[in-house]
């Protein structure tokens, strides 16, 4: 995984990430919102899948995901759009 970057929301903090994927054929994202409990210890975690064409920042901006970092969990958007990916 690669830090790409990491931002103050609503309380907690956002962070996205990238990795290789073979099965898409390059580099995906991934987007992780931690309330501040989850910055200071564990929390349950809620994987947020949108749908087969959708990035990271669909779940999050189409859902209003971000609203919920307060919420004391830590929430996880995959890309999950399946097709062929550049560097």
């Amino acid at each position: 995984m690669t830090d790409i970057s990491e931002t103050k929301r609503f309380g907690g903090v956002l962070g996205i990430c990238s990795h290789r994927s073979a099965a898409a054929g390059g580099a995906m994202t991934c987007g992780l919102l931690q309330s501040a409990a989850a910055r200071r210890g564990l929390v349950p975690v809620l994987w947020f899948r949108e749908g087969l064409t959708c990035r990271h920042e669909d779940a999050m901006i189409k859902a209003g995901a971000q609203a919920w970092a307060a919420a004391g969990i830590a929430r996880v958007f995959p890309d999950t759009a399946p097709r062929r990916r550049g560097e």
